[in-house]
């Protein structure tokens, strides 16, 4: 027979969802007993589903009785630095520099494994007379710390450097019902359909593990090298997402020289609890200048449910169209964090015009 149980949501307390919604929430132990055993034999669940906050676990089980089939459910722990058994365990950060550097960053709670780490690039201040090189990598990732690595190249001159990053580990039980996060690094310079300098290109993503819903993909700009004798205009963007994967767009327009991109991409499944991820854009104000009253843009934005405490924001560029005849200088940032919302900051500074700055953010 086949046996369909649903929960309330499964409390997934590591992503620090609110604790007034787990009321409901439980973890369940499923026995059957067999018409020819004695004892009670646990049963692992073949088909997991979550939708709307509700967990459904199909269990394809023959030659059983009915009345053999019990299930218990337990409370999930409400604290937010519990990790439940099927939870994906987060930790994130920023970083900026003057110069190009190798730091090493220490996780405040260390992973039971080395976990896998995005970055995303959210500000750059470059002189306007060399190219845009630059490039942003997570290497010698351990349990307790990974090296972040913020390089130039060539004659390239930079000021400045910012990023947010994110460590993620799943759990094993967590990736085998479909509640599991992925994430990769795409190059175009190792893509044998890249011919640089090129204005578009579409390369697909197979998920290693297919997804029970469509999931939601965030996507960063984490390195680039563009020409300096015209505008700097790239957009990278997330389309054609299914179950098994997903495209990954580069491309720039006009007369733009773009020679390489690398891109970071994180997905998670749609309407797992405490976790909010969303984009924003200026292109509503064409141009803002650093010599305005206002030299940029800002956006409230209220979260679907609140969380229990002020989460912290991962945002990275993935829109940049900024004027070359002036530095590069461009920075999104994260402000006014409550439980409930927070404000989003796109903004340049000094002599610079931009004309449009996006990003994705994560909560």
């Amino acid at each position: 027979m086949s046996t369909i149980h649903q929960l309330g949501c499964i409390g997934c307390t590591a992503c620090q969802h609110h604790a007034e919604n787990h009321d409901t929430g439980r973890v369940i132990t499923i026995n059957v007993k067999s018409p020819h055993d004695d004892n009670d034999n646990n049963i692992n669940a073949t088909e997991f589903q979550l939708a709307n906050g509700t967990l459904t676990i199909r269990l394809n089980i023959s030659s059983l009785i009915p009345h053999a089939l019990t299930y218990q459910e337990h409370p999930v722990c409400n604290n937010h630095n519990a990790h439940t058994a099927i939870s994906p365990k987060f930790e994130g950060g920023s970083f900026s520099t003057a110069v190009p550097e190798c730091k090493t960053i220490a996780f405040d709670d260390p992973f039971s494994s080395p976990p896998e780490v995005i970055i995303g690039l959210n500000m750059f201040d470059f002189n306007n007379l060399k190219n845009l090189r630059l490039k942003l990598s997570a290497d010698d990732i351990m349990n307790s710390s990974f090296k972040l690595n913020a390089t130039t190249w060539s004659d390239t001159v930079m000021h400045s450097m910012g990023c947010d990053w994110l460590a993620v580990h799943n759990s094993v039980n967590g990736a085998d019902m479909g509640l599991h996060i992925s994430t990769g690094i795409y190059n175009t310079a190792n893509d044998p359909a890249w011919k640089a300098p090129i204005k578009q290109l579409v390369h697909h993503v197979q998920f290693q593990k297919p997804y029970h819903a469509i999931p939601t993909v965030v996507i960063w700009i984490c390195g680039t090298d563009m020409g300096r004798d015209t505008y700097i205009r790239l957009r990278v963007a997330a389309t054609d997402v299914t179950t098994q994967g997903f495209n990954i767009n580069v491309y720039s327009w006009f007369d733009t020289i773009t020679y390489s991109v690398i891109v970071s991409w994180l997905a998670y499944p749609s309407g797992l609890p405490g976790i909010e991820s969303g984009s924003f854009s200026t292109a509503a104000q064409l141009p803002f200048r650093a010599t305005s009253p206002d030299p940029g843009e800002h956006k409230f934005i209220a979260f679907e449910n609140p969380f229990p405490s002020p989460p912290e924001i991962i945002a990275g560029l993935n829109v940049v169209d900024c004027d070359h005849r002036k530095n590069l200088r461009i920075r999104i940032f994260a402000d006014n964090i409550t439980m409930s919302s927070f404000k989003l900051n796109a903004t340049t500074w000094s002599d610079s015009i931009a004309y449009n700055i996006g990003c994705d953010w994560l909560a």
